[in-house]
């Protein structure tokens, strides 16, 4: 006789508590899945072999080569070469071949680290979660580099050529808009830039406007890791109307002086600078500034006419000379966190204004029988030093 054993139902409550216990396991597995993305959100590399001039060069030149390129220097770190990429800088090693996720590169893009962001934030877009990824493959993959030619030129002018005609008072138009009558032209703008292998890079612009009207220029000579020199020239001419008042009711004037006014404004300056990478970086500069000419006075002198009425509509002129000399020192150096930072400006002002007004004139007579003359000198001297010292405090 054979036996069969009987299995009891399972009671309802103990199914509800199986069912419970698997929602929760499932639950806590999830929880562990989206605890380990937020402690890794990077982006995973990817997948593919990545070509350096279709994949990296791009997001180089787009989002890292204005900071770290060939010109401009942040960090003292360059991105312009394998052999730079991996050299360290103000923040350690910046890049570990084969382990991307740990390099400080790959973590500063992806905005991990507060207050160093890559490229900085209102400087640039940060980069896309693609984007990221390729660097990540590029890193992960051995960092393969392909030369990047330094040498670049370009070269943009735009001339210009204009005839100008005034319906009325020549003189006034000169005065109110600071540009004569008649043709004029010369160059709008004009642009250059120049970068050599080794380092070296040239660029200027700039606008000239003849005859007398403005003349601008800018330029630069930098050479990696030694200095710069650079120098600018503005200079432009303000017109005024030689012309003093007029009395209808005792039909004395216009009068007019029988001169040009003119002030013509100049700014002169120069500056150089070394930034070697193993110094203190020191600039020292010059400028110039003029303020030379002829310009129309308020303070009028009295005209009669035969019955000895007079009006203070006589034109009245100064001659203005001024000149500033201005000296600049800088100097700056980062060490064990710090940065230190002195500036210098020291400034030489000199000036002789010579006024010039008539006292007497008769109705009928083309100048002033007796002319007052006033001269004023006036000289100083400005200076001023900054020391700054800083420290980042990072929590």
């Amino acid at each position: 006789m054979r036996m069969t054993a009987i299995t009891p139902k399972k009671p309802l409550n103990y199914i509800a508590g199986t069912c419970i216990r698997f929602f929760l396991l499932v639950a806590m597995a999830k929880g562990l899945v989206m605890l380990r993305a937020e402690n890794n959100p990077l982006p995973p590399p990817t997948a593919r072999n990545v070509d350096f001039n279709a994949d990296i060069l791009p997001i180089l030149r787009e989002s890292c080569f204005q900071c770290h390129g060939q010109e401009n220097i942040e960090g003292n770190y360059r991105l312009t070469s394998r052999t730079e990429a991996l050299k360290e800088g103000d923040y350690g090693s910046n890049i570990e071949i084969g382990n991307s996720a740990e390099s400080t590169l790959i973590q500063f893009v992806a905005h991990l680290e507060e207050d160093y962001e890559m490229p900085p934030i209102g400087k640039g877009d940060k980069l896309t979660n693609e984007e990221i990824g390729l660097l990540r493959a590029w890193i992960d993959q051995g960092l393969p580099f392909e030369d990047i030619s330094e040498e670049s030129f370009y070269f943009k002018v735009a001339p210009q050529l204009r005839f100008i005609a005034v319906d009325g008072n020549k003189n006034a138009f000169r005065e109110h808009y600071w540009m004569r009558d008649g043709i004029n032209g010369g160059i709008q703008n004009f642009e250059w830039k120049q970068t050599l292998e080794g380092g070296t890079s040239f660029s200027g612009d700039g606008r000239i406007t003849a005859p007398n009207d403005r003349y601008t220029v800018e330029a630069e000579i930098q050479k990696r890791d030694l200095g710069f020199f650079r120098f600018g020239l503005d200079q432009a001419r303000t017109y005024d109307d030689p012309h003093g008042g007029y009395s209808p009711s005792f039909n004395l004037g216009p009068y007019a002086l029988n001169r040009d006014l003119h002030l013509d404004l100049s700014n002169v300056w120069f500056e150089f600078g070394l930034n070697r990478p193993d110094l203190p970086s020191l600039t020292v500069g010059y400028e110039y500034r003029s303020r030379n000419g002829s310009k129309s006075m308020l303070q009028w002198g009295p005209a009669f006419d035969a019955a000895f009425n007079g009006r203070s509509i006589f034109p009245a002129w100064k001659r203005i000379d001024q000149e500033t000399h201005i000296i600049t020192l800088g100097l700056e150096h980062e060490w064990n966190g710090y940065r230190i930072q002195d500036d210098f400006r020291g400034e030489f002002y000199n000036q002789t204004h010579t006024l010039e007004t008539g006292d007497f004139i008769s109705d009928g007579d083309p100048l002033p029988g007796f002319v007052s003359t006033q001269e004023d000198d006036y000289d100083h001297f400005q200076g001023s030093n900054a020391l700054t010292v800083e420290k980042k405090l990072k929590p």
